[in-house]
């Protein structure tokens, strides 16, 4: 199946295992990773917040680096980046935009007593 042709995370997380077979690159990610984690915890206890514009970096590059050298394939997530961005959102319990978050808001002001 063409990355383009898969309708759920269901079917597309099988081609995304299969992209991430290559033990080098499986590597790089789990480095890229605890890098960014610790750029990230470096920030927060330093208090040297610049240090947040280097997680991206250092979580996403050593991944690319891994994908294009070693495995020989783009990021399947580069492929499908709304079906990840609902993994990540699902996970997360984030609503859906524009979906209900089960909180109503009421205005007291507009409440008749």
């Amino acid at each position: 199946m063409q990355p383009s042709q898969f309708a759920s995370f269901r079917e597309f997380y099988p081609y995304y295992l299969q992209q991430h077979t290559n033990s080098t690159s499986r590597r790089l990610h789990v480095g890229g990773t605890l890098l960014a984690v610790a750029a990230a915890l470096s920030a927060v206890v330093t208090g040297r917040w610049r240090w947040l514009l280097a997680v991206p970096f250092a979580g996403y590059l050593p991944a690319w680096i891994g994908h294009v050298l070693f495995a020989r394939n783009l990021p399947a997530g580069a492929r499908q980046p709304s079906l990840i961005r609902k993994r990540r959102r699902d996970n997360a319990g984030i609503p859906k935009p524009g979906s209900k978050t089960g909180v109503e808001l009421r205005d007291p002001a507009r409440e008749v007593s």
